[in-house]
């Protein structure tokens, strides 16, 4: 007699499904019992009257969309495409005043920017009007790494101090940007520190010194040759790109270091037509100019007001031999910052 074979005994359950099911009743016994929701028939009643005011809207965010006198299209189908921003741009006016730039020098304030947030253009963007490029515009010396820049008028001015700001630069409410490059400029860190104590002053030569005076005085730009008049704001102060175009040509700057300058520093410059930069050391009371000019893009408006602000600091003097020019620095300064009111231009 044939022996019955016996039933094949039940596969032993792997490691991985005993982990799981011990997971499973865990998490089963430590559950706590389900309760009946309770419905709230007075929040429910609100909630529908809600969503029944809300609903024409909802029905007509079709229509509101659309531009003024069309005809809607029907339910279910898809509206027009909105206009471009830079269309809408185009079709309105422009508000305020855009000075007109040279080819290649760009907008007010580029898109690019060193990182996210900050509204500083970036090096590539300020080496389209920076006569160094990226390289300090004292020494010449690569700093494209990190991008040291200095401000001349800091960007942390207070917003009343701002806002006159922007009367005596001859722009409009809000227009003035402090981050135009214009106001920026590249140096090595050692000059930056200087310069931010009040160390360096920088100084524009003495026809532009009254070039500036004369704008500020007597509403009027020396050599003024375009069609139309220089712009002025709603005060009668002429716009400073109008006075000095930002073009890429660049200006001369005497470097003055003051008198808190501590004895047996030095400054590195290159000087037009130098092949590397020479120091000089301090200090620089007597004679003519011992630093050479350097030729750099910013505007004698900026430059000018962080002078000044810079020689209203205790032992803060300039070298003898700039007499003529502290003396209009601080007249000007004295407009700029709103502690004098210009008289009226002569008729």
């Amino acid at each position: 007699m044939a022996r019955k074979k016996s039933a094949d005994p039940p596969p032993s359950p792997t490691r991985k499904s005993q982990r799981l099911a011990a997971a499973f009743r865990a998490a089963s016994s430590s559950r706590a019992p389900s309760t009946p929701k309770v419905k709230n028939r007075a929040y429910d009643a609100v909630r529908r009257e809600n969503r029944a005011r809300e609903m024409p809207l909802r029905k007509s965010a079709r229509i509101r969309n659309l531009p003024p006198g069309s005809v809607p299209p029907p339910t279910g189908s898809t509206p027009p495409p909105l206009p471009s921003r830079r269309r809408q741009a185009a079709r309105e006016p422009a508000v305020g005043y855009t000075p007109q730039r040279a080819p290649g020098i760009d907008l007010d304030t580029p898109r690019g920017r060193i990182r996210w947030g900050d509204p500083r253009p970036t090096g590539a963007s300020l080496a389209k009007v920076s006569l160094s490029g990226t390289n300090s515009a004292l020494s010449g010396v690569n700093v494209s790494m990190g991008i040291p820049i200095i401000h001349h008028a800091d960007r942390k001015i207070k917003s009343e101090k701002l806002r006159t700001m922007e009367i005596t630069f001859g722009e409009d409410q809000g227009k003035l940007n402090l981050d135009t490059r214009g106001n920026l400029m590249p140096v090595e860190p050692s000059v930056h520190e200087a310069y931010d104590r009040g160390l360096i002053v920088f100084s524009p030569t003495l026809p532009d010194l009254i070039k500036l005076s004369n704008a500020l005085i007597n509403k009027e730009v020396d050599g003024w040759t375009k069609q139309r008049p220089p712009y002025k704001n709603a005060q009668g102060f002429i716009h400073h790109e109008d006075v000095f175009p930002l073009d890429g040509t660049g200006r001369e700057y005497h470097i003055l270091p003051t008198e808190k300058w501590d004895h047996g520093s030095h400054i590195s410059i290159k000087a037009d037509g130098d092949i590397e930069a020479q120091p000089y050391k301090s200090p620089f009371k007597e004679g003519a100019p011992p630093l050479p000019l350097v030729t750099i893009h910013c505007s004698p408006y900026f430059v000018v007001y962080k002078a000044y602000q810079a020689m209203t600091k205790k032992g803060a003097v300039l070298p003898p031999y700039m007499s003529t020019e502290e003396r209009l620095i601080r007249k000007i300064g004295e407009i700029l910052t709103g502690k004098v009111v210009p008289p009226l231009p002569k008729a």
